[in-house]
């Protein structure tokens, strides 16, 4: 797993990816390039983005713009729709969707007075995930045509501005810095880092480093790199019949306690239960 950036998480051929979930999401702050939207068919969701937190509920819509940062947090069980795109396929029509800013990027279908917009909304997007997964004939085009309409109801009744040109070139500068560090984690997450060792890896004090980091990515470094070891620790749990204390240790943690700990605030369970979890579902789809 890529510390900072997911790369090539849409086909380059035909840059469009569209997935359903329903479970409990932990994953580090991260950006792409592409847009993401995340609609919410029933539960509740919780979204750090740009450091602000978005509270999701049914029939609600969170724009998630490229190369901006987010993060899910303290999520309950619920079923969502993901939607991500690159603009390149839909810059030929609108070129400038780059340069908006959504000043509320969540979008709720139950503000809008007029039904047939927010009944059209819905529809697309369940179109679009039966599209995507049947790939009948013809799949793309329709595809492309449901995207466009989900992007003209979100301009035609969400607030914008334009991102002046200060503002691009601080959210570049800022994501080339948490690069370097996130970097770091990933080549260095099973071994001890102190707030001293990687606020020089950023070239900050520590004071300066902590600041820096909560401000940009809405979580302390420490909670990143427990939510990043834990993630490791999850793809040996799944993938290895190693003993969970030795998955502990290779993972960064440095004792069993801490790791259990830890691990059960992210993800609502123990690795013993996630590993047992993880054997159920394997079972079944024997």
């Amino acid at each position: 797993m890529g510390a900072f950036r997911q790369e090539h998480i849409v086909d380059k051929d035909f840059p469009f990816l569209l997935f359903s979930h329903e479970d409990n999401i932990t994953f580090p702050p991260h950006w792409h390039d592409e847009i993401e939207l995340i609609y919410m068919l029933d539960g509740e969701c919780e979204v750090w983005l740009n450091n602000t937190l978005y509270k999701l509920n049914k029939g609600n819509l969170l724009i998630i713009g490229s190369r901006e940062i987010h993060h899910f947090s303290n999520n309950k069980k619920s079923r969502k729709i993901f939607i991500q795109f690159n603009l390149c396929l839909v810059s030929n029509i609108y070129n400038d969707l780059n340069k908006l800013k959504f000043i509320n990027p969540v979008f709720e279908s139950d503000k809008i007075s007029d039904e047939h917009y927010k009944m059209e909304l819905e529809r697309q997007i369940l179109d679009l995930k039966q599209e995507f997964i049947q790939k009948k004939p013809a799949y793309k085009l329709n595809l492309m045509a449901g995207l466009y309409r989900i992007i003209a109801v979100l301009l035609r009744f969400t607030p914008i501005e334009y991102y002046s040109k200060g503002e691009k070139t601080k959210q570049n500068q800022r994501i080339n810095l948490l690069r370097r560090i996130y970097k770091y984690v990933e080549y260095h997450y099973n071994e001890n880092i102190s707030l001293d060792q990687i606020a020089k890896v950023a070239n900050f004090s520590t004071y300066h480093f902590t600041r820096f980091f909560k401000k940009s990515t809405g979580i302390t470094f420490l909670s990143y790199l427990h939510l990043y070891r834990v993630e490791k620790s999850k793809n040996l749990l799944e993938s290895s019949s190693k003993k969970i204390i030795e998955i502990a240790m290779l993972s960064g943690f440095d004792n069993i306690k801490t790791y259990n700990r830890v691990f059960k605030d992210y993800t609502g369970m123990t690795p013993s239960e996630y590993r047992k979890n993880i054997e159920k579902i394997q079972d079944s789809n024997i």
